[in-house]
């Protein structure tokens, strides 16, 4: 019997031991950073042209994050006044780093570590059908998986020597690059390469317009109405009157609460140009923008969507609301239009399906199968006509209000396929359990009235809350993901940009 609660405070020990990013790599430097009570900000500086292209600068960025503190990526002679600054030289066998204290540039921790060099090329004196690349050569990317394809090697004749080559790692291309705040959506402003892109990010209480410059987001404006306590809902971004700037459509919700009537969410909703000027006045409903179309729908008392979709365009000069109802196939975001004939919408358990875009009618053979999970979006509270009890009779048991979330994200590419969220990360049990699984960003293709489903991205240790498509010239789509640690956007936020294939 004292064996067993020997071994069992044994486990209990080895369960509550902290677990470090470091992972014993870098022993000093990691005992200086827990240990250090100033600043939480790192200087990294290095020689290296792209550090973010480096894996050991990944790595680095990925525990240094994990431990609470904001890095700032440098060249070699940048100066920090607080905080500290991480020296890191790669030479020839070797990676040092130097822990330094800002306020007077003393070295509190050094490391050294030798590296054996990867050959470019394996000889092979049999002919090989295929060769795995060794496991210890990848490097881990914490919030973006990394996979290693298998290595090409083409047939030759017997007794001839093979050449095989490592391919190139698959990994982010930006980031994770850790948001201020709690942004709930984004939007891609300008920009078709990763340098100068400008971006919005939509909070509860503003709309931030950033650019991506060499030290991470630097804001360039702002949008702030002035509304009582507001939730963000909604954010889009496109050029819909072809002057080569992209509109913005920003929608956020008010709640009003009723001393009989529970939770009613006010709707307030903004045209905005470029430069974060308003285009047309409160909208108070809806707004949606799809190719270059802007799309509004009113919503009422006791009921979250009421009357048609109508569309908004200019008239001399002026933006205003049309009288026509838009062929939309029900409410303004039961269905994504494709093109004129076709929209994307869901059946009853919320699986994708081609719809006819006017009545919004499925098509047969048009359900695709592949469960994309379950995604809750920001909600809109809906007071109830007549209330209802929950289980009991007692006034807290009294249900007022209903909410209605928002669906994912799903960006038209211009190819006509399109790009939304598979949701495989959960929150685990409560109190006991932790987030596992991944959220990734797939594609599903339209073809001869079928939808087939394709996974250019890997997957992301995070909750995806919102992305933009990034549709470089002459390469494969990007996309620009706005994480969180939590799924209702409480927790740290983060920016990372991925490559698809």
């Amino acid at each position: 019997m004292k064996r067993f609660r020997k071994a069992i405070c044994c486990f209990v020990a080895i369960l509550l031991m902290p677990m470090t990013g470091f992972a014993g790599d870098w022993p000093n430097i990691e005992r200086s950073l827990q240990g250090w009570q100033g600043e939480k900000q790192v200087l990294l500086r290095s020689s290296l042209a792209d550090p973010l292209m480096s894996p050991l600068v990944q790595d680095l960025l990925e525990d240094l994050l994990s431990e609470g503190y904001t890095v700032l990526p440098v060249e070699a002679k940048a100066v920090a006044k607080s905080g500290l600054m991480l020296d890191l030289r790669i030479t020839d066998g070797n990676e040092i780093l130097a822990l330094r204290r800002a306020e007077d540039g003393a070295i509190i921790a050094f490391e050294r570590r030798s590296v054996q060099a990867l050959p470019s090329a394996v000889e092979v004196k049999e002919p090989v059908v295929s060769q795995m690349v060794p496991p210890a050569v990848v490097q881990p990317v914490a919030v973006a998986a990394t996979t290693v394809p298998s290595a090409a090697v083409t047939p030759v004749p017997s007794g001839a020597t093979t050449v095989v080559r490592r391919e190139s790692v698959t990994g982010p291309l930006y980031g994770p690059l850790a948001l201020s705040g709690q942004p709930r959506n984004l939007a891609l402003l300008a920009g078709e390469e990763i340098k100068g892109l400008q971006l919005g990010l939509l909070y509860d209480e503003k709309l931030v317009h950033y650019r991506l410059g060499e030290f991470g987001l630097e804001s360039v404006g702002e949008f702030s109405p002035e509304l009582g306590t507001k939730r963000a809902l909604h954010l889009d971004a496109a050029d819909l009157d072809d002057d080569g700037t992209r509109e913005l459509a920003v929608l956020w919700a008010e709640d009003v609460q009723g001393i009989y009537q529970g939770t009613d969410s006010k709707l307030h909703a903004w045209l905005l140009a470029a430069d974060m000027k308003p285009l047309v006045a409160d909208l108070s409903g809806y707004l949606r923008l799809s190719g270059q179309q802007a799309a509004l729908q009113k919503r009422g008392p006791y009921t979250p969507f009421k009357g048609p979709v109508l569309g908004l365009g200019q008239q001399a000069g002026e933006w205003t609301v049309g009288d026509k109802p838009l062929d939309w196939g029900g409410t303004i975001y039961a269905t994504t239009p494709l093109d004129q004939r076709l929209a994307l919408g869901n059946d009853k358990q919320g699986r994708l399906q081609l719809v006819d875009r006017k009545h919004g009618r499925p098509l047969p053979g048009g359900l695709l199968l592949q469960d994309l999970g379950d995604f809750s979006g920001p909600q809109v509270a809906v007071s109830l006509e007549n209330p209802q009890y929950r289980s009991g009779f007692s006034k807290e048991d009294l249900v007022r209000e209903e909410y209605h979330a928002l669906p994912s994200r799903k960006a038209v590419a211009g190819d006509g396929s399109v790009y939304t969220v598979r949701r495989g990360r959960s929150a685990g049990l409560p109190l006991v359990g932790k987030p596992s699984g991944q959220d990734r960003i797939v594609r599903v293709v339209p073809q001869d009235n079928r939808l087939l489903l394709e996974e250019p991205f890997p997957g992301v240790d995070a909750y995806i809350l919102d992305f933009a498509l990034l549709e470089r010239p002459g390469k494969h789509p990007a996309v620009i993901l706005l994480l969180n640690d939590r799924e209702d956007g409480k927790g740290a936020a983060h920016l990372l940009i991925q490559g698809g294939r």
